[in-house]
């Protein structure tokens, strides 16, 4: 539907280019390009707002750490992070937040809402802890 939308729009790109564009405008990761997002978009391609620069890719040794302390933080070996477990990282880190703080960090950090945190929803997290990129906002 998004490539129809382009074409309709007088523009033209091949499939690899509208699936990378869906997946930036699909923030929410839901699959699907709500009526907010598409707002956004559309304020992207007019011009009216500048699209967001994207963070320098992460190397292998970044990643490989970055890895490590996912699997020293998933005490359970699951493959995910519980809010408990998220908890006790923070910790570990020196970050003291309250229950209610973390609750809310795991629930936006939980993009796919099942309830624990993947891999690749902790890296997101991370660059938005770490300052690497800006957090969203609600």
């Amino acid at each position: 539907e998004l490539a129809q939308a382009f074409r309709v729009a007088g523009m033209s790109f091949d499939a690899k280019t509208v699936g990378e564009v869906f997946d930036k405008a699909d923030t929410d990761q839901s699959g699907t390009i709500d009526f907010k997002e598409f707002l956004k978009l559309s304020d992207i391609l007019s011009g009216r707002v500048k699209a967001p620069v994207a963070p320098p890719p992460r190397d292998d040794a970044q990643t490989a750490a970055l890895r490590k302390a996912f699997q020293t933080y998933d005490k359970d070996s699951s493959g995910s992070i519980t809010k408990l477990e998220l908890a006790q990282a923070f910790r570990v880190a020196g970050m003291s937040f309250d229950a209610k703080t973390v609750g809310e960090v795991f629930d936006k950090a939980d993009t796919d809402q099942s309830g624990t945190i993947d891999f690749k929803e902790f890296l997101k997290l991370s660059d938005i802890l770490s300052g690497r990129v800006k957090a969203p906002v609600a």
